[in-house]
């Protein structure tokens, strides 16, 4: 039964079950030097049946792990963040987000902004309104996270911020957008070093809107420190409002940030800076926007348990929303485009599933498939992740040691850890390194995105 050259594999369909949609696959692999004789199963999630992918515009149903389509069966292009409008604008939400791209692209010919609406929120509910702006290639320009926002005093008015840039129509959703590119309020610093705007949110209450924005300061020896602030944002909502100082506090390690309000509780969400990978997402609460920067920082807490391989659900946190009385959601996004070797294209780039706060903590409940307004937030149930622990990538090794080893061609040197296949440098150098291995276990290349 030992075969030292042969790995086989054998797939063999057990059973559907179709309320998960799961096909559990198993597979059997001859016993090879370095690798468990032990039998495993993978269940993959089987994300191609039509009733996922069908546009339907009155579809409550959210789906996860599976690509989100518009109403023409193209995939949604807002991925950064795909952010949804905070109320209903003339009785729809509205997602908003730049395009994902390759990292081989250069950054700043890509992030064109796309506009979607969906009455429902279901993920095959959401039709394209059209593209926002078009970024013109060498302009130094791109859109990355963005907001959409409706002015109280005049529906017509229609503001989209991503980061430090502001796109206003005044004839509506459909309406031509007009781009400013706007001024820190701070004067520029003298002593060399450089400011990075990075991932912004907004939040209204009332009629004051706030930025709050993650930025970075890059010294001349290259050291980065990373604070958070808070800017009020003028009566037209366009611009800073430079007569009031921002809130702020250091807070390293932490992008993409958003505040909400929970009762008489504000709270701030942000994620750990990891590049493209998923990361732990994180949050403060207090009494004020003020008190946001003098409290400890807690992290939010999931359900299954986040895992090395496994955090806030595979993504990277977008969101943390209410669409109803009592009705939250947590929203995040995958990069599949710019990361293949970290995330699968098949299972997405748009996460959204159900959540609650228990004594003021939030709590996020990982969900295959579920109805959003039927869901029992306050007796929440959640699913268990079935990818062995191994987040949203390909098809995982998966003996028994829950690691694999690799042999090279014409090297003697065994047992090399798996991690030599997720080296976050260079992803040609990877992949060619990759076609040089004699993998024993069922992964390649191929898995990991590569080509």
């Amino acid at each position: 039964m030992f075969c030292h050259r042969s790995f086989i594999l054998l797939y063999i369909f057990l059973f559907s079950i179709r309320s998960k949609n799961v096909v559990n696959l198993l597979v059997i692999g001859e016993g090879v030097e370095g690798v468990s004789d032990a039998n495993a199963t993978i269940h993959w999630e089987d994300r191609h049946l039509k009733q996922d992918r069908r546009y339907n515009a009155k579809s409550t149903i959210i789906t996860n792990d599976v690509v989100w389509n518009d109403h023409k069966g193209k995939p949604i292009k807002a991925n950064r963040c795909g952010t949804i409008s905070h109320k209903k604008i003339n009785g729809e939400w509205y997602m908003v987000g730049s395009e994902s791209h390759k990292q081989t692209d250069s950054w700043f010919d890509k992030g064109d902004v796309y506009l979607y609406k969906s009455a429902t929120l279901g993920s095959n509910s959401w039709r394209k309104v059209k593209k926002v702006h078009d970024f013109s290639p060498g302009t130094n320009l791109t859109s990355s996270t963005c907001e959409i926002i409706q002015r109280f005093d005049d529906p017509n008015i229609i503001i989209i911020h991503c980061r430090f840039k502001v796109f206003i129509s005044y004839t509506g959703i459909k309406g031509k957008y007009t781009m400013n590119v706007l001024d820190l309020p701070e004067p520029p610093p003298t002593d060399g070093s450089i400011i990075r705007f990075g991932g912004s949110s907004t939040y209204q209450e009332g009629k004051d809107l706030y930025m709050i924005a993650s930025r970075a300061r890059v010294a001349l020896d290259g050291n980065h420190t990373r604070s958070m602030y808070i800017y009020k944002m003028n009566s037209n909502w366009t611009d800073f409002d430079r007569d009031s100082d921002p809130i702020s506090w250091s807070w390293s390690s932490f992008e993409a940030p958003m505040v909400t309000k929970m009762g008489k509780w504000y709270y701030i969400f942000a994620s750990k800076t990891r590049g493209w990978r998923d990361s732990r997402t994180y949050y403060r609460i207090a009494r004020s926007l003020e008190g946001l920067a003098d409290v400890k920082t807690s992290e939010v807490v999931m359900h299954p348990s986040n895992t090395e391989e496994i955090k806030s659900m595979g993504t990277q946190f977008c969101f943390f929303q209410r669409f109803g009385n009592g009705k939250w959601m947590f929203g995040g996004r995958r990069h599949p485009s710019e990361a293949p070797e970290l995330f699968a294209k098949q299972y997405g780039k748009n996460v959204m599933v159900p959540a609650r706060f228990i004594k003021n903590v939030p709590h996020v409940y990982w969900k295959y498939s579920f109805n959003w307004r039927k869901y029992d937030y306050k007796n929440p149930s959640s699913d268990n992740h079935t990818h062995f622990g191994y987040g949203h990538k390909s098809v995982p090794c998966v003996d028994s040691t829950d690691k694999f080893w690799v042999k090279y061609k014409g090297n003697k040197r065994w047992k090399i850890d798996c991690g030599v296949l997720d080296d976050p440098e260079g992803r040609t150098k990877r992949c060619n390194r990759h076609m040089e291995l004699e993998m024993k276990c069922p992964v390649s290349c191929k898995t990991f995105g590569c080509k």
